[in-house]
């Protein structure tokens, strides 16, 4: 259980971060230049590729 709060904390900002950006999409707040959906979108793929190579070096590998 101890691994797991690295990969809670990143998908809790994430989520947050992301539904901020879709409030103001919705809203038509978010800024002409939308640097902001770039960075949310570029920091959302950066978990994602961290963590394509983190699951099997901590999970897989280390189990066998």
């Amino acid at each position: 259980m101890r691994r797991c709060w690295p990969h809670a904390v990143h998908l809790t900002v994430g989520i947050g971060i992301v539904a901020v950006v879709i409030l103001e999409l919705k809203r038509r707040t978010l800024p002409v230049e939308a640097t902001r959906f770039e960075a949310v979108a570029l920091y959302w793929h950066l978990v994602d590729t961290i963590w394509i190579f983190l699951l099997p070096m901590l999970y897989l590998i280390g189990r066998s």
